[in-house]
């Protein structure tokens, strides 16, 4: 089992490599057929296409998992701390909020 472990992860990694040249060539094509005659603005190079791409990614996606911000939203914790905040009476949850506002604003 463990010799098939080496050629797997080069695999990943080549195919990685290959998807990121094919999105970054296809990037390059796109900006280079629409916006030199609609903008007027100069042609990039297969490796300002991949910044383009890196920044554009830091800037509207961020390098965590696929669905932003809500990929804690169902871990077991938060859904264990959803239902103690469901079973609480009203008194226990108005209790609850103020020891944690004397804590924050301390």
């Amino acid at each position: 089992m463990k010799r098939y472990f080496l050629p797997k992860i080069a695999g990943f990694i080549l195919l990685g490599l290959l998807f990121f040249a094919l999105v970054t060539g296809l990037t390059m094509y796109l900006w280079n057929a629409l916006l030199p005659p609609l903008f007027n603005l100069s042609p990039v190079t297969f490796w300002q296409a991949a910044g383009l791409l890196i920044l554009a990614r830091l800037l509207f996606g961020g390098f965590g998992r696929a669905g932003g911000g809500n990929r804690w939203k169902n871990h077991p914790k938060n859904q264990y701390l959803r239902e103690k905040w469901e079973n609480m009476t009203p008194q226990e949850r108005e209790q609850f909020k103020q020891q944690w506002r004397q804590r924050c604003n301390s």
